[in-house]
């Protein structure tokens, strides 16, 4: 698994026609946390609904469940981090298959209804977490703003 530069997993390299919702908070203190950015189409609403979503680089899928998020395992400053990608309509690689970066991955979607279309993406520090079951997280996951390249920062 080769280290490259990530790219924005929406749209072109740079995540023209997007925004972020909502960003990364990792404190468990006041409003708790959000552990990785809300990425929407401009278009608000579900007006992404089905767009694709792109590998950040080259990496190797962890794992998928059902349709509604994947994990991918990439090399990040000499490390392995692991991306996850929630809220997914279709999903197309399988666990350990290969991704290159740039490689469509999945859609958006919008949890069969439960939210407005868009890409809910964390990347962990710590890649020995499960999905979801966070514990204390402070210090166990990048912000994604951060890390990934985007028009708008």
């Amino acid at each position: 698994m080769p280290e490259t530069a990530f790219r924005f997993p929406c749209s072109d390299e740079l995540g023209h026609g997007y925004y972020i919702a909502q960003g990364f908070q990792d404190s468990i203190h006041g409003d708790g946390a959000h552990l990785g950015l809300d990425i929407n189409g401009l278009g608000g609403g579900n007006s992404d609904l089905g767009d694709t979503i792109y590998s950040i680089g080259d990496g190797i899928v962890a794992n998928t469940y059902d349709t509604d998020y994947l994990s991918i395992y990439y090399k990040y400053k000499g490390k392995v981090v692991k991306a996850l990608y929630y809220h997914c309509k279709d999903i197309f690689p399988k666990a350990g298959d290969f991704v290159s970066k740039g490689e469509a991955i999945a859609t958006i979607g919008n949890s069969d209804g439960m939210y407005l279309a868009h890409l809910h993406f964390e990347l962990m520090k710590d890649t020995s977490i499960d999905a979801g079951f966070y514990g204390f997280p402070e210090g166990k996951f990048y912000d994604p703003i951060d890390v990934l390249p985007f028009y708008n920062k």
